[in-house]
């Protein structure tokens, strides 16, 4: 329910003054500006023309929360890019730790340094390409609960290219934390394994 009433009543009401420009509006938004002004004083002298701004600003200021959202959001996808990286990086460690005695025996027994790479680059690749798998599926089944009850303006939730660049930035990352312990399992001496064991 809405009631209009008369501005003569007493009631001291906001009012909003849309002005279109045509041309350069930036260049000249000064001389705008005062000649707004000057029509307003025209009308009603007593009348204070403030909050001054452009539709762009306007616009900017309707989506500040949105952004500051998006922004917090982003931190925290990082946080999560930067936990998932350290979580292969722990297991591909973990894994090159307890297998350290068997890499000796098959160095021992004439596997070559490419062998030793491809085992735990293997292991680290299929990791990746799980947790891919698993949080494509995810965010599928989101990015479909997001389209049915949300409205995404100039989005599609199922953007092939958006998809390819995560999963591409996540191998990488993936492949960037197992190049150390591959590293160390490619390194390994034999002899002063089978002499430690």
């Amino acid at each position: 329910p809405e009631v209009y009433p008369s501005g003569s009543d007493g009631f001291h009401l906001a009012g909003t003054l849309v002005i279109r420009a045509v041309g350069n509006v930036h260049a000249h938004e000064a001389d705008i500006v005062a000649t707004a002004k000057q029509m307003v004083k025209k009308m009603d002298p007593d009348q204070p023309v403030t909050d001054i701004s452009t539709m762009e600003d306007v616009l900017r200021d309707s989506l500040s929360d949105y952004r500051a959202y998006a922004l917090v959001l982003g931190v925290f996808a990082g946080i999560a890019v930067v936990l998932a990286a350290i979580g292969v990086y722990g297991v591909l460690s973990s894994f090159v730790n307890r297998r350290m005695r068997e890499m000796g025996i098959r160095y021992a027994l004439g596997a070559q340094r490419g062998d030793m790479l491809m085992l735990v680059g293997k292991l680290g690749v299929g990791l990746a390409g799980l947790g891919l798998a698993v949080g494509a599926g995810l965010a599928l089944a989101l990015a479909r609960y997001m389209s049915e009850h949300f409205s995404l303006y100039h989005l599609k939730p199922t953007d092939p290219a958006t998809y390819a660049a995560v999963g591409i930035l996540f191998l990488s990352l993936a492949l960037l934390a197992c190049y150390v312990p591959t590293r160390r399992a490619a390194n390994v001496d034999p002899m002063t394994i089978l002499r430690h064991e």
